[in-house]
């Protein structure tokens, strides 16, 4: 008993969501066909037809005054890509083609499309009889007015083909200003592309430098520290007034030649009045802050003056033999 009760549960809550799909799929329709039934009536089956999918779903969308009726749009936006609008618009003759060419384009099962189709049908209430019906009224209508009236005949004609004409001029300025409306879109898109674009090149650029500028950095020599001042005894001896013994020992060199390498022979710093005064009068400080002494074009000339010079007991300092120099 109570796998009945279960059962009839189920089946009956399954037959309640069918009904309120049924209801969600009439209301769109019912949407769908207003909308369709507007259009017709101000531009015609002939107008709708000869334009393309797109500009028909902008005019959709800009008849569409309620959700429910975009909801309608979405809901068969892919019936109206593959051409619902030629099916509601054919004639007798080609409708059942028309129906079988559209219901093999879809992936939806064939009796339900048609189902749809016969309530568009019904919901717009503009099957060909009813035309035929509505425009021989009309016409008999108005020719009973103006039979006895030609001019009258020729205005109504004037009016009716100005009316036309008026129809699909409104049709084709709301086309193009869609299409003015959506190159605008795409302008404005690659202005943001291009922008883009080139903050991106300024950003790799940026990296580039920084990139540079740090390898620069890192092969860049670091300058030479000048040497540290020699630490003096507590009690120094005290210097005489005698020229120290080694300087006289080595006489100066000839004069540089173009592309010759000679090596220095250099001191601290605050020797040079001292180097100069028993030794060279000629020494200097160098670029590097150090006293240069003395030139060799020998290393061992100039490490055997070094030498002498740090084996004398007449001064403090500490001397040695510096980096070559190639002279111009």
């Amino acid at each position: 008993m109570a796998i009945s009760l279960y059962v009839a549960t189920n089946t009956h809550s399954e037959g309640i969501k069918r009904i309120e799909v049924m209801d969600l799929k009439q209301s769109s329709i019912n949407d769908l066909a207003a909308l369709l039934k507007g259009l017709k009536q101000n531009y015609g089956w002939a107008t709708l037809r000869g334009m393309p999918v797109q500009d028909f779903r902008v005019l959709l969308d800009r008849a569409a005054r309620t959700e429910s009726e975009r909801n309608a749009i979405r809901e068969f936006d892919e019936w109206i890509g593959h051409g619902l609008l030629e099916v509601l618009s054919s004639r007798s003759s080609q409708r059942i083609k028309a129906i079988t060419d559209f219901t093999a384009s879809l992936d939806q099962p064939k009796d339900e499309v048609i189902a749809s189709i016969e309530k568009l049908d019904r919901a717009i209430a503009l099957t060909r009889a009813d035309r035929r019906l509505q425009r021989a009224g009309n016409t008999s209508s108005v020719l009973s007015k103006t039979q006895h009236h030609p001019a009258s005949r020729l205005i109504l004609v004037a009016g009716i083909a100005i009316l036309i004409m008026a129809g699909g001029f409104a049709v084709t300025v709301q086309i193009e200003q869609y299409r003015r409306e959506l190159a605008s879109q795409k302008k404005a898109s690659a202005s943001q592309k291009n922008e883009l674009e080139n903050l991106k090149r300024e950003l790799e650029k940026q990296k580039k430098t920084e990139a540079e500028k740090e390898q620069v950095e890192r092969l860049a020599p670091s300058n030479p520290a000048p040497l540290p001042r020699p630490k003096l005894p507590e009690a120094p001896p005290a210097q005489t007034a005698q020229p120290w013994p080694v300087c006289e020992l080595f006489s100066r060199e000839s004069p540089a030649q173009s592309r010759e390498v000679w090596w220095p022979v250099v001191g601290p710093t605050d020797s040079l009045d001292a180097v100069r005064r028993f030794c060279r009068q000629d020494a200097f400080r160098n670029r590097d802050g150090n006293v240069q002494v003395a030139s060799f074009r020998d290393r061992e000339m100039a490490a055997a003056f070094a030498d002498q010079l740090n084996s004398s007991r007449q001064h403090p300092y500490t001397f040695y033999v510096g980096d070559p120099t190639i002279y111009d």
